[in-house]
């Protein structure tokens, strides 16, 4: 392997959600002159000289041996699902996928306001990976344990990036909740609610992300506040759930603040996936 590094810059170029990390990013140069334009003067603040000429040896490159990993296979585990209950499952996460992908190009305009411009990309790789496996019958339906831990691999490898992460660490989180449980515990609105907290609570450790900040952890949290305060009421579970939802839409839509043009794209993207999953819930259960 022969690798000539004609420019290398490493500084603090930009912050990303004021969160810890780095990026690396590769330019293959096809024209000298490229060159030229970078070595120009710059006055802009921060920009380096770039270190030059850093020819890279095939005894200086670190070689990482692989091996072929089977398939890990998840242990059925936790409450299970009736019947019912699982083709419920299927049809909402079926409208929640759909619903994300349909809404590709709106999240990514959203986003290129204060953003990269992909969460619409990414959600939609993330939600179609989903749908495929569905079709496959590779996604348990019966164990919300091996369910929500299957969509966290899923997202964490298709979808990618922040959100990717972020998605990944709620839906694991979701999964454990119902390890707490014996397997003849029936499944009720208690039981998604007492997920979605562990979801919400999970985000807030691994991100230091705080209700208010305008992300999309003000919608989840809304829904989670007035789902669990209309259950505690006596509301059926559906009405509850409802409830949560438009407490969740109105929170996304404060997330739009002066002198942006939209909401948080990732806190749009909760609502629109929370209203999909309650449509699928009454669609099948009223």
């Amino acid at each position: 392997m022969q690798v000539n590094v004609m420019r290398m810059f490493c500084d603090r170029f930009l912050t990303s959600l004021d969160m810890y990390g780095f990026t690396v990013t590769i330019m293959k140069i096809h024209d000298l002159e490229i060159l030229k334009g970078i070595d120009e003067p710059c006055e802009a603040p921060c920009w380096q000289t770039p270190w030059k000429d850093c020819y890279v040896k095939e005894d200086d490159v670190l070689i990482l041996k692989t091996r072929n990993v089977e398939k890990e296979v998840i242990e059925m585990r936790g409450p299970r699902l009736s019947k019912r209950q699982m083709n419920t499952l299927l049809l909402v996460t079926q409208f929640a996928c759909d619903a994300l992908i349909s809404c590709e190009r709106q999240l990514n305009i959203m986003d290129a306001e204060n953003g990269d411009g992909d969460t619409g990309t990414r959600l939609k790789r993330g939600m179609e990976t989903i749908n495929t496996e569905l079709a496959r019958h590779n996604i348990n339906l019966g164990y919300p344990f091996v369910f929500f831990l299957s969509l966290s691999k899923l997202v964490e490898k298709n979808m990618g990036g922040t959100l990717g992460c972020i998605y990944s660490i709620m839906l694991e989180a979701a999964a454990k909740e119902f390890l707490t449980f014996l397997e003849n515990q029936i499944v009720d609105g208690w039981l998604w609610l007492y997920a979605l907290k562990r979801s919400v609570n999970a985000m807030i450790t691994y991100t230091e992300t705080k209700e208010g900040e305008n992300t999309m952890l003000d919608p989840l949290s809304a829904c989670e506040k007035a789902f669990e305060l209309s259950l505690t009421s006596g509301m059926g579970d559906v009405d509850a759930l409802g409830n949560g939802v438009i407490a969740a839409e109105e929170s996304a839509q404060k997330t739009k603040i002066s002198p942006r043009k939209y909401p948080d794209p990732g806190a749009h993207a909760v609502g629109i996936w929370l209203r999909a999953v309650y449509e699928g819930v009454k669609l099948r259960c009223e």
